[in-house]
């Protein structure tokens, strides 16, 4: 079975799947990918399947071979890269923070630089379904004895360890006044993460908003009345 997928950057792929499930990768030009190659672009794959089945039907209701299908590989294929189910989970929420530090790192000028980052940050969780799905379904799935909580804690101090890390970067450009970043950190996420959950009545827009206040000069500028 042969299928074209187009990856970042326009680079194009073609994938055979041969009698044994295992994918290869072939370049435009008919030549086989390094095995390294074939092995991240099929990861890949998995993850990205994995993220949207456990978005739409959670840890327990998404099974490792409705994500080989979603994928296109064979169900062991899903094993060999991932040891178990949990283990899948945990990858999933990595790649998703690994999206989360791109996105940051990708925002255009045009606005203060925290304020890009924040509008960076709304884009991303409203333009990928599946990774609100993720993070709003993740407090239930942290209940499931076979991941005994650990993938929220993971979640968190993944998004937190990111948003510090674009803070961080900021108060050395001399963006930000020097505060308590991680703290900073914890606090937008969680607003994400309550905003996300309150549902529709309450955008992400309203919630952050007055963060876009902090700059060099100012401080945080936030009052009580700001977060009714």
């Amino acid at each position: 079975m042969f299928v074209q997928l187009t990856f970042a950057g326009g680079v194009t792929w073609h994938t055979c799947l041969d009698a044994d499930g295992v994918v290869a990768w072939l370049t435009m030009d008919g030549a086989v990918a390094s095995r390294s190659e074939q092995r991240s672009h099929t990861r890949t794959l998995i993850l990205k399947a994995a993220l949207h089945q456990f978005s739409a039907c959670g840890f327990a209701g998404a099974s490792a071979k409705t994500i080989a299908a979603e994928a296109g590989v064979a169900h062991g294929t899903v094993f060999w890269h991932f040891d178990s189910k949990s283990r899948l989970y945990e990858e999933v929420i990595r790649y998703v923070g690994q999206h989360v530090a791109a996105a940051m790192r990708g925002h255009t000028g045009g606005t203060p630089p925290l304020a890009g980052v924040l509008k960076a940050w709304l884009d991303f969780l409203h333009e990928d379904p599946d990774v609100t799905g993720l993070l709003t379904g993740i407090g239930g799935d942290a209940k499931d004895p076979a991941l005994n909580g650990h993938p929220e804690r993971l979640l968190s101090k993944t998004l937190v360890d990111s948003w510090h890390t674009t803070l961080t970067s900021l108060e050395s450009a001399g963006w930000m006044p020097p505060l308590d970043k991680r703290a900073l950190a914890r606090l937008i996420v969680a607003t994400s993460y309550g905003a996300l959950v309150i549902g529709r009545d309450t955008t992400l827009d309203e919630v952050l908003g007055p963060l876009t206040q902090i700059d060099s000069a100012n401080g945080l500028a936030m009052s009580g009345a700001a977060l009714d």
